[in-house]
Formats: structure tokens, C-alpha cells, sequence
């Protein structure tokens, strides 16, 4: 998963620093038929290539960096 910030941040011992993420769990399925598919595996390669894209581009977002 990779997540682009809005800003640098810049690590330091002086000071914390703080990523906040928000996850939407749902956008995990998006465009899979639960009902049709309740159970996604390697028996359904292009379900479970669906759903591993979901999670990589679309689960997280940057809620704030400081």
C-alpha cells in the first residue's frame, strides 16, 4: 500500500510527528458481488486480484499529517 502525503514530513527526535490514516473497509469490495461471491480465494484468481486492488488503491486516505 502506498499512500501519498499532502507534505513533507520531517522526522526528528525534538519533535513527534503524526500520520493519521482513515481506512474505509467497504471500498475493499467494491465491484465484487458479495452474494454472488461470498468468499474470495485463489479458486477465484480475478475476484481476489479485484479485491487486492481495492485495498491498495482505494482503503486508505491521509486524514492529517503533522
Amino acid at each position: 500500500v502506498t499512500v501519498d502525503l499532502p507534505q513533507a514530513v520531517k522526522i526528528s527526535s525534538a519533535k513527534e510527528a503524526k500520520i493519521v490514516l482513515n481506512a474505509d473497509v467497504e471500498k475493499t469490495i467494491d465491484g465484487v458481488d458479495v452474494v454472488t461471491n461470498p468468499v474470495v480465494g485463489a479458486s477465484k484468481a480475478t475476484i481476489m486480484a479485484a479485491v487486492a486492488s481495492n485495498y491498495a488503491t482505494k482503503v486508505f486516505s491521509v486524514k492529517s499529517v503533522n
